[in-house]
């Protein structure tokens, strides 16, 4: 009776957030939610602890400051990649400097325009890659 309860005040209950994972948590409550009354309608108790246990993982997973947390990991993955290819962008640039100012000859010199070149695009797909 008592998770009779519990589910149809879960049913009740609908919180509207603006993010989109925030969304995607609701929806995904909401199913389980359904697939909870639908399982108590049918006195399948087996499938209600089941779908009990992963409502309370996504209550668990779907907290402002879980979902604050996942961006922030994700924040830092993205600027480390940007990093990254900055760094290497600025190596061959390094490189390429050295080169000519050393007079070495113009294959090698486009070989390492064609790396430099490489790294800029690298660096543009990083910094316009959308984090996630």
């Amino acid at each position: 009776m008592k998770l009779f309860a519990a589910v149809a005040f879960s049913l009740c209950v609908s919180v509207a957030h603006a993010s989109q994972e925030t969304d995607a948590c609701d929806a995904h409550r909401q199913a389980l939610e359904r697939q909870m009354a639908t399982a108590l309608t049918q006195d399948n108790s087996a499938q209600l602890s089941t779908l009990q246990a992963e409502l309370d993982k996504t209550n668990a997973e779907c907290t402002p400051e879980a979902i604050a947390q996942r961006h922030a990991n994700a924040l830092k993955r993205h600027d480390s990649a940007v990093a990254e290819a900055r760094n290497r962008l600025r190596d061959w640039e390094a490189e390429l400097a050295r080169a000519r100012k050393k007079g070495t000859d113009q294959l090698n010199i486009a070989a390492w325009e064609r790396k430099v070149n490489r790294a800029r695009a690298d660096l543009n797909r990083a910094m316009a890659r959308p984090i996630q």
